[in-house]
């Protein structure tokens, strides 16, 4: 028979270990000060139980606005149209220019930080680019997911993107 308070105790106990394995803290004495903290279970199903009660998350380097990266010939110009926010963050622009070059390229980032746009706006900016030129239909790119969730999420994302701009 299930006892929900052991299993309680066991998912909390599980999650912190995921938690302060996965995301340590590069201060040493802040990831010992956290450890402490959770160290107990008890006062560990507490602070989880509350919902969220800290985050140490910076925001997230700003980049240039999409517009300059079409004044620049980065992007086709009607990604100024297309992209959902008119800034990029600096990890997005660096993505883009290294796509754009040619260079093969790794982004890796946290939820919410526009990994999709980091690809994306260079795909959809050749795949316009080919349009210009008269280019026959062909395959630019694919795209591979590791879930159909997010496959499918993802295409959702594309055909808004797409369907009402392009």
């Amino acid at each position: 028979m299930l006892n929900p308070v052991v299993f309680t105790e066991n998912v909390v106990r599980d999650f912190l270990r995921y938690r302060l394995t996965t995301y340590p803290f590069s201060d040493p004495r802040l990831h010992s000060q956290l450890r402490t903290l959770l160290t107990s279970t008890r006062r560990a199903i507490r602070l989880c139980s509350r919902g969220r009660t800290f985050s140490l998350n910076r925001p997230f380097r700003q980049g240039p606005p999409v517009a300059q990266l079409v004044g620049e010939g980065v992007l086709h110009p009607l990604l100024t149209n297309i992209a959902q926010y008119p800034h990029l963050y600096g990890h997005q622009e660096t993505a883009v220019r290294a796509i754009v070059e040619g260079r093969p390229t790794l982004l890796s980032t946290g939820t919410g930080s526009g990994k999709t746009e980091g690809f994306l706006y260079p795909i959809i900016s050749r795949c316009l680019r080919l349009r210009d030129e008269g280019a026959p239909a062909g395959i630019v790119a694919v795209l591979v997911y590791p879930m159909n969730t997010l496959a499918e999420d993802q295409l959702e994302r594309l055909r808004g993107l797409l369907v009402a701009q392009v």
